[in-house]
């Protein structure tokens, strides 16, 4: 996480209250382990479509 997404999770939760900023931190989270999964995984089948072509 960088400082510009820490900075807008404290101005979602001054704004929204603790569980608007609590639902923003945890989209984040699952954002970033949703990339950290897709990513390898399109590698890898882009590297196969690439062979096969």
């Amino acid at each position: 996480m960088n400082e510009n997404d820490a900075a807008s999770i404290k101005v979602i939760t001054d704004a929204g209250g603790h569980k608007a900023g609590l639902e923003a931190l945890r989209w984040m989270i699952l954002r970033s382990i949703a990339i950290a999964i897709l990513s390898p995984a399109v590698l890898c089948i882009g590297a196969k479509i690439c062979g096969l072509l």
